[in-house]
């Protein structure tokens, strides 16, 4: 039997000093001033010089030696896919997955802003998709200019493209392994008055004052408004279901039902129903039939009556409006998050707004309370337990 370089064949004859166990298989014993390793494999035993004179070193060299016999036979080597591979391979697992329309279409425009820059560094290997290059594309953002959430969106997606191809085999290693994912501080979104939002509903054209009242009045997000059909809605009781259609489904797969106020239900009966969308686009001669409300143009109409009332927000701020209207007039939370679907409890947060007058009104309140100190001139407390000199 021939033997790798390094290795002998030890005969029954040899003879060698006091050995130790350096794990369950393999021992060291010092000839000379040299430590050699020794071990049996598949019924033959085997030395090899472990070329140090220092037992702790030879230890760890030898402990080494037992890794690799415990080692499984050498895996296939596995040869890295093309970026454009990865990501193609990438997206059909995700649409196999259900995810919706809009989810499918920011995959799409990430990873092609993730293909592009890799084309101009010239790295055509999803292996190559480093640290390097994920500084790269976040510096290739913030030059456009976009967002920090919109560069933290990109560099996440990297990283789940990466990782999905290293974990399907597309490549022979995880280049961002170890990268930490920073999130940038949320920002507080904009947020109207009850009064506000109520206005801006009475300003509308005709054609989406209904559109923007059933945002204001149930804190649903404009695709679930848009994709909204007669039959999901019910007028006796007072309720809007939630629920997909085809093509589309609501955001992380809220099916929940939705009350309606007196208001709106009023509204949606004097509504026509020229098809089985609730909200409808109005008709023109280029195109005379009826189809879903068309939310840019709707978009345009708010962006003009929020110009002229100098004020701050888009069709989503109605969301946030619901959301801090409800929460501060008591709601309980589960309540709220039973209306308006997933909300996790960070972004609660920042929907969660008090404006100067609500707060006002509950100082007036407790200054009625006549609690202790309220209306009275601040000073120094006296014959209170644990009191003494400032700064006790």
């Amino acid at each position: 039997m021939r033997l790798r370089k390094g290795y002998v064949k030890m005969s029954r004859t040899d003879s060698s000093s006091e050995s130790f166990p350096a794990g369950e298989r393999v021992s060291i014993y010092r000839r000379g001033n040299t430590w050699y390793a020794n071990w049996q494999k598949d019924g033959r035993q085997y030395r090899r010089s472990l070329q140090t004179r220092s037992k702790k070193e030879a230890i760890l060299r030898a402990q080494q030696i037992e890794r690799d016999l415990d080692a499984p036979a050498s895996a296939p080597v596995v040869h890295s896919a093309t970026v454009r591979q990865a990501i193609e391979e990438f997206l059909r697992v995700k649409e196999s997955e259900d995810k919706a329309a809009s989810t499918m279409t920011k995959y799409r425009i990430m990873t092609r802003a993730i293909e592009g820059e890799a084309t101009r560094l010239g790295r055509q290997h999803i292996d190559q998709l480093d640290q390097h290059f994920a500084d790269r594309l976040r510096s290739r953002l913030h030059a456009i200019p976009v967002s920090q959430e919109t560069i933290h969106d990109h560099i996440v997606m990297l990283r789940s493209l990466v990782l999905f191809a290293y974990r399907r085999r597309l490549s022979p290693s995880d280049p961002l392994a170890g990268m930490k994912l920073r999130k940038p501080k949320p920002k507080p979104q904009p947020v109207w008055t009850p009064e506000d939002a109520d206005r801006i509903v009475a300003e509308a054209p005709a054609e989406y004052r209904s559109f923007f009242l059933f945002l204001r009045d149930t804190g649903c997000r404009v695709g679930e408004a848009k994709f909204l059909t007669w039959a999901d809605v019910d007028l006796e009781q007072g309720f809007a279901h939630i629920r997909p259609k085809d093509g589309w489904k609501p955001k992380s797969g809220d099916q929940r039902a939705v009350p309606l106020s007196g208001r709106l239900r009023s509204e949606l009966k004097q509504l026509s129903r020229p098809s089985r969308w609730v909200f409808n686009a109005p008709c023109t001669a280029r195109d005379p039939k009826p189809r879903q409300v068309d939310v840019r143009a709707s978009l345009e109409s708010l962006k003009k009556i929020l110009g002229k009332m100098k004020l701050e927000g888009h069709q989503h701020t109605y969301r946030h409006t619901f959301i801090s209207q409800a929460l501060s007039s008591g709601v309980p939370e589960a309540v709220v998050r039973a209306w308006v679907g997933h909300v996790d409890s960070e972004i609660l947060r920042l929907y969660t707004h008090i404006s100067q007058a609500t707060s006002k009104v509950y100082i007036e309140k407790l200054e009625g309370t006549g609690g202790p100190g309220w209306g009275k001139p601040p000073g120094n407390p006296t014959n209170l337990p644990g009191s003494g000199p400032a700064g006790s």
